[in-house]
């Protein structure tokens, strides 16, 4: 079961990644926004999620990777919704910098989360080869579905969808680490 979250959370965030390119023509009819607004769209994202991935990482080992993947993992989805939601190109791309802000705590808080529920070197290993193919299928979707909404709102059911695997994300604490005290 934790493979199984994690990896759902990876697809998310490669997926957003990939997909938003096909939707660009959807938005620029849509919401009107010129090459630069929509450059933001795809940038902004990829820009946030770049700048703070180490830093989630340090969030993940002090607070715990279950707990910071969880919340990235509620972030993105409300992201998500907003994005389909989203009136104006200006506000699209600020929805989006908070998306990929949401995507850098998935990263790396999954592959600890990882690490610690499969503390075999060969299952690991395996699991982590298996959480990287299930990005690479992420890469390779192609929405088919028509407008900007359908394609920007994809996320939030897969997200509902991790709901029932809250606690299949493993430890809530990164092993030899004293658990957080408030």
């Amino acid at each position: 079961m934790p493979l199984l979250a994690v990896s759902l959370g990876y697809f998310m965030v490669i997926l957003d990644a990939t997909a938003v390119n096909l939707a660009l023509p959807a938005l620029r009819h849509d919401l009107g926004g010129g090459i630069t607004g929509l450059q933001w769209v795809v940038d902004g994202y990829t820009l946030a999620f770049a700048a703070l991935l180490l830093s989630a990482g340090v969030a993940g080992d002090r607070f715990g990777p279950r707990r910071v993947f969880l919340a990235g993992l509620a972030l993105f989805t409300a992201a998500s919704a907003g994005c389909a939601l989203a009136p104006a190109i200006g506000v699209l791309v600020l929805i989006r910098l908070i998306q990929g802000a949401a995507a850098a705590l998935l990263v790396p808080t999954s592959l600890a989360l990882l690490q610690a529920s499969y503390p075999d070197r060969a299952r690991r290993a395996r699991a982590v080869g298996l959480w990287g193919g299930i990005g690479g299928l992420a890469a390779g979707v192609r929405g088919e579905h028509p407008g900007r909404a359908a394609r920007l709102v994809a996320h939030p059911p897969h997200g509902r969808g991790q709901s029932p695997a809250r606690r299949g994300t493993g430890p809530a604490r990164r092993p030899g680490r004293p658990a957080h005290r408030h």
